[in-house]
């Protein structure tokens, strides 16, 4: 048992010992490839993410890092995690300063570690400038402000994140710069932007949803190329996946989807998904904010096409204002495209006259093309309900003209994209080439990396074995103990007992002193049959108690009074246990409980079954008496029996998922005074002995 203990304890340390040495080793080969992070940097990871999905709890976080902050750099880091946050709510004036304070703390900290060598520090400054310079960018494009100050912030920030090889940032990047494009009527920049983070993403494996900005914006740029089927082939792609994206690629989704459903005429439908991005703003951001307001503008368009005029134009009211204090060009535009529309077809022409002249194409010439398109189709529609039929025909021949200059500038963008889609293929070819060369020496550091890895596994599999094999030889010994003092124990009933029978029966010495003998030896045949047999029927242990308590009854002048009691219709040659196990108790009672007692000696066995198990059953063996009660001090072969039969138990069921359970207790009368003993057995159903 020793040898057994230390082998086991040596095996065990052993594994442990090689389990830390794989972890050492893939922790050194994470620090080698830059995949072992530290601590601080994947906290502001998480917290991205939680500003990303407008967590309530990420201005906590926020708060707390600035607090614990040990540097000056780390404070600003969560600093510009706040100012985000704030700029998502839409206080964008507000957040434009607040973005200038932490552009100027970069400035100042690289001056002051110019002559140092830190590329770490270089790192987080770069990471920092980026997220700050994104951010004003993606102000600057809500409220429709310069592009070219917006483009300048995305090209900053998308130098800065190639210099810290930040590609997994990238692609988002170049989809924001495509939209400052299309926004600029440039599609063939926007198309090469989108290529180029198609291109990235691709090669960083990026799934489905994570790129999702790319998708729509590309499923934007071919609805502004009237290729709707090709569009809505993104939008049918991409909504499956709705659920995985972030709130803002959700509200971002919603309203392009709703744009297409316009453009192709689908109101109802266009209606429908408008108000479900309102619903979602209001759930789950400001609805007070630029989204909600662009929301509300385009519902006032798809009512107005729905003929609810005074829905149109309480939506149309509602948000003039507030694009009016943001200064916000094209919003307005939009506004008063709308309104000369309720003129047109509601005959509210109060202030329409402002509203045509504030949509003067010549003074908004950098209004997109769908919008221009919209205006001009309800100024045409409002001259023709005034009947002033010589404005009407002018206002047909500009938009037909300014139609049919845009629709050659489509063609031309068509072919544009064809073109790009073709270099990007011959690259994209180039570069898979390139990759396959480095493809191969990773392959091959991962096969050397993969056969270590296996055969530290194969090591670990052998030792485990070996433990296995060692605990089952010591399980094994301990079996062949128990069967050894199983064997002593059945092999002998009573040595003392069965020498008593025959002196009393040779004292006797009349006519029956045959009889007891004959039945001693009927008896003892029994026991050494049965002593043989792992297991054996209650059916024959119950029968050799029959043979055994008519031999104690002998010894006892006939003074013992046995009651076996077996539940009616029980088969009991169908139930397995042990063998001796019911003598044992049976020798108990009468030995050191009935012998020597005055008065009535009275001995039961109880048997019975117990069918609400479900899918077994359980036999219940109770032998009672009403003696002296039990008392393992008083002798030690009570000890020694009841010992058995709790070993044979314990090896018995660690085999079997189905327990056998043994109990023993006095009984005793409201008095407090000890009325006998009485043990239980329970076997269940299906034991493998």
């Amino acid at each position: 048992m020793n040898r057994s203990h230390c082998l086991y304890t040596t095996l065990t340390k052993t594994v442990v010992w090689l389990a830390l040495c794989i972890s050492a080793s893939l922790s050194c080969d994470r620090r080698h490839t830059g995949e072992g992070d530290t601590c601080g940097k994947s906290r502001l990871a998480v917290l991205d993410d939680s500003i990303a999905n407008f967590a309530a709890s990420a201005m906590d976080s926020v708060a707390k890092g600035m607090a614990e902050a040990k540097d000056s750099v780390t404070h600003y880091e969560y600093y510009a995690r706040q100012v985000v946050f704030m700029a998502q709510k839409s206080t964008y004036k507000e957040a434009q300063a607040h973005f200038d304070r932490i552009t100027q703390f970069v400035d100042r900290e690289r001056a002051a570690r110019r002559k140092k060598d830190d590329p770490a520090m270089e790192h987080r400054l770069n990471a920092l400038l980026a997220k700050v310079l994104v951010s004003k960018a993606i102000c600057n494009f809500h409220c429709h402000g310069d592009p070219q100050a917006t483009l300048q912030h995305y090209m900053q920030a998308y130098l800065l994140m190639e210099q810290n090889g930040d590609m997994h940032s990238v692609p988002d990047l170049c989809a924001n710069i495509a939209d400052v494009f299309l926004q600029d009527n440039n599609i063939p920049e926007c198309i090469n932007w989108y290529r180029k983070a198609l291109f990235v993403a691709d090669s960083l494996h990026h799934p489905k949803e994570r790129s999702a900005t790319i998708y729509l914006g590309l499923a934007q740029v071919y609805l502004s190329l009237h290729d709707y089927k090709t569009a809505y082939g993104y939008y049918n792609e991409l909504e499956d996946k709705l659920h995985n994206m972030t709130p803002a690629m959700q509200i971002y989704f919603l309203n392009n989807l709703g744009n297409y459903y316009y453009f192709t005429r689908q109101y109802d439908m266009s209606l429908k998904t408008f108000l479900r991005m309102k619903n979602y703003i209001e759930s789950n951001k400001n609805p007070d904010d630029i989204d909600g307001y662009l929301c509300k503008t385009n519902l006032a368009d798809v009512y107005l096409n729905l003929d609810s005029i005074d829905k149109a134009q309480q939506y149309v009211d509602e948000v003039e204002k507030f694009f009016t204090n943001g200064a916000d060009s094209v919003c307005i535009y939009y506004c008063h495209a709308i309104r000369i529309g309720i003129a047109a077809r509601g005959g509210q022409t109060k202030d329409v006259r402002h509203s045509i002249a504030a949509t003067d194409m010549a003074d908004n010439p950098n209004i997109p093309y769908n919008i221009v398109s919209i205006r001009n189709k309800y100024l045409q529609e409002y001259y023709n309900s005034t009947g002033n039929i010589r404005l009407a025909y002018e206002c047909m021949k500009r938009h037909n003209a300014y139609t049919d200059s845009m629709e050659q500038y489509i063609y031309a963008m068509r072919a544009e994209d064809i073109m790009t889609r073709f270099t990007n293929d011959t690259l994209k070819l180039h570069h898979r080439l390139l990759m396959e060369h480095k493809n191969n020496d990773i392959k091959q550091a991962n096969l050397t990396k993969t056969i270590a890895v296996t055969a530290t596994i194969m090591a670990i599999l052998v030792i485990m074995l070996m433990i296995m094999y060692a605990r089952k030889k010591q399980t094994q010994a301990r079996m062949d103990i128990l069967n050894l003092k199983m064997d002593s124990i059945r092999n002998r009933i009573s040595p003392h007992f069965m020498c008593n029978v025959i002196n009393h029966s040779i004292n006797r010495a009349d006519t029956k002193a045959a009889e007891p003998l004959l039945k001693m030896a009927k008896l003892i045949r029994s026991n050494l049959e049965m002593s043989n047999m792992p297991c054996t029927t209650l059916k024959k242990e119950i029968d050799f108690v029959r043979q055994y308590v008519k031999m104690q009854d002998i010894m006892m002048d006939g003074q013992l009074n046995v009651d076996i009691n077996i539940e009616q219709d029980m088969d009991t040659a169908k139930v397995y246990m042990p063998p001796m196990f019911i003598q044992i108790l049976v020798e108990n009672a009468i030995c050191h409980g009935l012998k020597g007692l005055e008065g009535n000696k009275c001995l039961c066995i109880n048997i019975s079954r117990d069918t609400t198990h479900g899918d077994y059953a359980t036999t219940t063996v109770e032998v009672r008496d009403n003696g002296r009660g039990f008392d393992m001090r008083r002798n030690a072969r009570i000890g020694t029996g009841l010992g058995v039969i709790s070993q044979t138990i314990a090896v018995t069921n660690e085999r079997n998922k189905r327990k056998m359970r043994f109990d023993i207790r006095n009984t005793a009368d409201k008095d407090g005074n000890c009325t006998g003993c009485t043990a239980t057995i329970t076997i269940p159903d299906g034991m493998v002995f």
